[in-house]
């Protein structure tokens, strides 16, 4: 009798339940619409549709159009594409059902920055899309994005430098965790460029070689990951044949030289007598090599001087420098200098079009970058380049005098986005 009873109980809560439920879903609202250019009035597709203060969201197909499911009245949509300003439209129990919503071009805007008199531009445009990486290659430029949360909804971009939109990939599966030398742990990477200058996709289980033809982009040639870390990954300049790689601790940097004749050397080695206490396990010794004309340049901050090598490996000359260094005044000793790491990034960058090489230093107070260009052949800094306002950015390149990075936004949506300025 207690079993029925216990039975007859159940059914009374799901007769009670299930209307309630049915009413529950039956207050969803489902809204559909076109996404168009407000100038052209052309239909736009793979525009971000997210829903603000939630994660649900979706993308307009190849005519524009779309269907989103809202579970909460009233509810903000935003509406983002590369290129146009971000729409945001609210939808309560009064508004319409079906849509039409109108993007606007955007325009770019120079933001005069008064500390150093530098102009710093937007390059993506539009807001929510998270810039996961980018390359340049060229007058053109690679990118990797997605939606603001979305990271599956992942697309190949090919822009010029200027940030237009000239074509557009979808793509799964892009990025592969990667070890550095100079790290001591894996760093999640989207692209790679080796040392004849070609840029890589990696994706989970193949690298592939980004080919740009007729302002299309195309992803060819797979290769294995036992092949391109065993080989092409460790190179970092090729000379007249010959291929010069590190291989890196956290007391020493050794760099060796592949010969066109297949013969291995080893080139120099830079050691760090107090590395592995100096930075714990936050980074191995780190050398910077750079090729200068037909010359190799390798950078030794702890026996303070540039040594430059001919396409052999042969040593030519070494080049005192300072730069890197700080004052260092412990109590009751002597002072005396020493690397300054607390600053300086021990990273160098190089402008592919002019050649010009810069350090990267980060002031550990306010976060913020500069670069210092260094004049080869003397070991001096002959300028400084401050980037304003830019807090804790990454991915710094060099192209034709312009310097780009990636920098999070502070507000929200917190999307990653690539930023230029003219130095």
């Amino acid at each position: 009798m207690k079993g029925l009873i216990k039975i007859f109980a159940a059914l009374l809560i799901l007769l009670m339940v299930s209307p309630f439920s049915v009413i529950c879903q039956e207050t969803d609202f489902s809204v559909t619409g076109r996404v168009i250019d407000n100038s052209t009035q052309q239909i736009l597709s793979g525009v971000n549709i997210s829903v603000a203060g939630s994660r649900m969201g979706t993308v307009t197909n190849q005519e524009g159009s779309f269907n989103i499911q809202l579970t909460n009245m009233p509810s903000v949509l935003y509406f983002s594409h590369i290129g146009y300003a971000i729409q945001v439209i609210q939808i309560d129990k009064n508004s319409s059902k079906d849509i039409v919503v109108n993007l606007q071009p955007e325009t770019i805007e120079f933001n005069e920055i008064t500390i150093s008199s530098e102009r710093i531009q937007k390059v993506t445009r539009g807001d929510s899309l998270y810039v996961a990486d980018y390359e340049i290659i060229g007058d053109r430029m690679v990118l990797i994005a997605y939606p603001y949360k979305r990271p599956r909804l992942q697309r190949l971009y090919l822009a010029n430098l200027t940030g237009d939109i000239i074509s557009i990939r979808d793509i799964k599966h892009a990025g592969k965790e990667i070890q550095y030398p100079e790290k001591p742990f894996p760093i999640r990477s989207y692209f790679f460029k080796d040392c004849f200058n070609q840029v890589h996709l990696l994706t989970k289980d193949r690298v592939w070689q980004i080919l740009v033809r007729q302002d299309e982009v195309f992803c060819l040639y797979p290769t294995r990951y036992e092949d391109f870390l065993g080989y092409l990954f460790p190179m970092k300049v090729e000379l007249n044949g010959n291929l010069f790689y590190q291989v890196s601790t956290r007391v020493d940097n050794e760099t060796c030289v592949i010969h066109s004749n297949s013969e291995k050397s080893s080139l120099k080695v830079v050691h760090d007598s107090i590395g592995a206490s100096r930075y714990m396990f936050a980074r191995n010794v780190s050398a910077p090599i750079i090729r200068k004309d037909s010359t190799i340049a390798i950078f030794d901050f702890f026996d303070n001087h540039i040594e430059l090598f001919d396409s052999d490996g042969v040593s030519k000359t070494r080049i005192p420098i300072r730069f890197h260094l700080r004052k260092v005044s412990p109590f009751l000793q002597k002072e005396y200098y020493d690397l300054d790491y607390l600053n300086f990034q021990q990273e160098l960058i190089t402008d592919e079009i002019t050649g010009i090489s810069y350090a990267i230093w980060r002031n550990k107070r306010t976060g913020r970058f500069s670069l210092q260009q260094i004049d080869i052949n003397t070991g001096d800094i002959i300028r400084v380049i401050e980037i304003p306002g830019y807090p804790n950015i990454s991915k710094i390149h060099c192209n034709d005098n312009m310097v780009y990075f990636m920098y999070v936004t502070k507000n929200s949506p917190y999307y990653q986005t690539i930023y230029r300025m003219r130095i």
